[in-house]
């Protein structure tokens, strides 16, 4: 099976919503304290970045006012693809509690930017500015063949650093001056989206690891196992040819912190390209996750990394697609359990909230849908 194949058809399994093992939970259990939507009413604007080929359509949410109390209903519009969300269209910026911490969403292969608008939102009412990008090649209506996935392992980090940089930019701005917290950025993706976020924190490609997976594969199953592929990839990130071993880092030094969920493709790191990644990080995976397996991807991540702290959130009976606006499973707390940790999470590293903090011990962490482990909050 071709990697364009493998995740065309992992993307079908996901919009079928297979059905998930039922959890423990009742309503006696503790309610997640980052689980209610925040205080602030959410502003969203479209943007664009760059130009020709390369230009990147994008979203920012935001903190805003809402003087006259309106409903909060916004109607998102992906070519005919509709989700509607509670958000204000350009609502003026609340400037009042800001500078804001920024958090860029990438999406997984075949998604969009608006596959979580309800995380994404969840995000930007508790003081968060976020921003989103329709990964060139890589969503559900432009990705048409092998060699767009192939060129989207090298390209999606350089979309996140653009979409840094069109901020810093956006910041001085009228409208947006003084909005944004550019000291405290943070990352999040699902899935590719996660292999992106890994990637723009200092996360390598191995040539070691993908020559290991590929033994006994051909470059039908496996693009990354053709030779002429490599080299491809290489070309895509600048390099002439491709390294032996680590490939050079695309790190942004402005990234602070990550949340990755369901991170798919760290065999293609691999423990080595792992071990120089250092940014305070949180996984949240699926047991039931066939797309990402966690014992493969999430876990591997959490125990290579040299991050304090890290944690790794389980979900029991979770799927591949829990995290998406389309989930309609039956854990009924999923939205709510991954809102409540990444929410806290993000507040803990880019605000310093120390009360937020404390939500990620592990005697706090204690729904019966998680299974948990972290090191560097409190208690280990």
């Amino acid at each position: 099976m071709s990697v364009f194949n493998m995740f065309a058809k992992a993307a079908v399994a996901l919009l079928m919503l297979a059905a998930l093992t039922l959890t423990g939970y009742t309503q006696a259990d503790p309610e997640p304290t980052y689980a209610p939507r925040g205080t602030h009413s959410v502003g969203v604007v479209d943007v664009t970045v760059g130009n020709g080929d390369d230009t990147l359509n994008a979203t920012v949410w935001y903190p805003a006012l809402n003087p006259d109390e309106m409903e909060e209903r916004y109607t998102y519009d992906l070519n005919g693809l509709l989700t509607v969300g509670q958000a204000l269209d350009g609502a003026q910026p609340d400037l009042s509690a800001g500078p804001y911490p920024v958090i860029v969403y990438s999406h997984g292969l075949f998604g969009a930017r608006f596959e979580s608008t309800r995380y994404i939102e969840h995000l930007a009412s508790w003081g968060f500015v976020v921003i989103a990008a329709d990964h060139i090649g890589s969503t559900f209506f432009d990705t048409t063949s092998a060699t767009d996935v192939l060129k989207s392992f090298g390209r999606r980090p350089q979309e996140i650093t653009r979409l840094i940089d069109h901020l810093e930019t956006l910041n001085t701005e009228v409208d947006f001056a003084g909005l944004f917290d550019m000291d405290s950025v943070g990352v999040t993706g699902f899935s590719f989206g996660g292999y992106s976020a890994l990637m723009v924190g200092g996360a390598v490609l191995n040539s070691e690891a993908i020559i290991d997976i590929c033994e006994g594969f051909s470059v039908e199953a496996n693009a990354l196992c053709g030779a002429d592929n490599r080299q491809l990839l290489a070309q895509t990130v600048g390099l002439d040819a491709v390294p032996d071993g680590l490939w050079p880092s695309v790190a942004d030094e402005r990234v602070k912190a990550v949340v990755l969920l369901a991170p798919c493709c760290v065999d293609f790191i691999g423990v080595d390209g792992l071990v120089d990644f250092t940014l305070p990080t949180l996984v949240i995976g699926g047991s039931a996750d066939t797309g990402a397996p966690v014992e493969r991807h999430g876990q591997v991540v959490f125990d290579h990394i040299n991050s304090e702290p890290r944690a790794l959130a389980v979900i029991e009976g979770a799927g591949h697609e829990v995290y998406l606006d389309i989930y309609a499973g039956d854990i009924v707390r999923a939205h709510d359990l991954i809102g409540h940790l990444a929410t806290a999470f993000f507040s803990a590293q880019l605000k310093g909230d120390i009360n937020a903090a404390a939500q990620l011990e592990p005697s706090a962490v204690n729904f019966p849908e998680i299974s948990y482990t972290a090191v560097g909050f409190g208690e280990e």
